[in-house]
């Protein structure tokens, strides 16, 4: 849930912010009660969760954790103290990240690539008469997808679902003749556009072809989520857009 959303970037930023942690077989992890700053993944050894009741003070559930699990993540989200005490079984090995770096690379490039995607969003004929506000709304509504070289993104003839920008790479349209042999139509490159035909018209298909040459990052927008995300303006838009 925590990065579900991030970048690749972002995520590899978070891995080189990782603390490597050894702890001995007794040692206490997590305090109950205890403010939380640390969130924490375990590489390697056996962890023990007790639970408790914050007016009783009892122990109300216990398990165990194994490698892969990762606790410790409301001290990412919330500023409460730690509802659990977690202490080693064995010697364990941890990734461990603190709340404040957390928080400030995800918020870091959260602003970046904000402003990367609105500038996009500025060059964009089908969005000029947009204002900030809703430009802003409807990066809310953009999905990051990655396509290797030759990847194709959209197939000729196929029913339009996304919009795509290319926020890096490239990307090759071309169209199918008669024969059966592929015409090379155009590139298009960092802050171009295509498919807005299909946010606009629900039975709209594919004109051409469009594959990736390199290792291409795309945002994309889905019809759904451009109508949820500007209402009524989308409208206005749709019928602006088709004189």
């Amino acid at each position: 849930m925590l990065t579900k959303r991030a970048s690749e970037e972002s995520l590899s930023t978070l891995i080189l912010a990782t603390q490597n942690k050894h702890y001995k077989k007794g040692e206490i992890l997590i305090n109950f009660g205890d403010e939380g700053d640390e969130y924490f993944i375990l590489k390697s050894g056996v962890v023990n969760v007790e639970v408790i009741d914050e007016e009783t003070k009892e122990v109300v559930a216990t398990k165990t954790l194994t490698e892969g699990a990762a606790f410790g993540e409301l001290a990412l989200l919330y500023n409460s103290p730690r509802s659990a005490t977690i202490t080693a079984l064995t010697d364990c090995h941890a990734w461990v990240l603190d709340t404040k770096t957390f928080k400030a690379v995800i918020m870091q490039n959260a602003v970046r690539e904000r402003n990367i995607r609105l500038g996009f969003l500025d060059k964009i004929k089908v969005f000029e008469k947009m204002d900030r506000y809703k430009k802003l709304k409807l990066l809310d509504g953009l999905e990051v997808q990655y396509f290797s070289s030759e990847n194709v993104v959209v197939r000729e003839n196929e029913k339009g679902e996304y919009f795509y920008i290319i926020e890096s790479g490239q990307v090759k349209c071309t169209k199918t003749g008669e024969d059966g042999t592929d015409t090379f139509i155009r590139n298009l490159n960092a802050g171009d556009y295509f498919g807005e035909i299909a946010i606009m018209n629900d039975e709209s298909k594919r004109t051409l072809t469009v594959t990736a040459t390199e290792d291409t990052k795309l945002l994309a927008m889905t019809r759904e989520t451009f109508y949820q995300c500007l209402g009524e303006f989308s409208n206005y838009l749709q019928k602006e857009y088709s004189i």
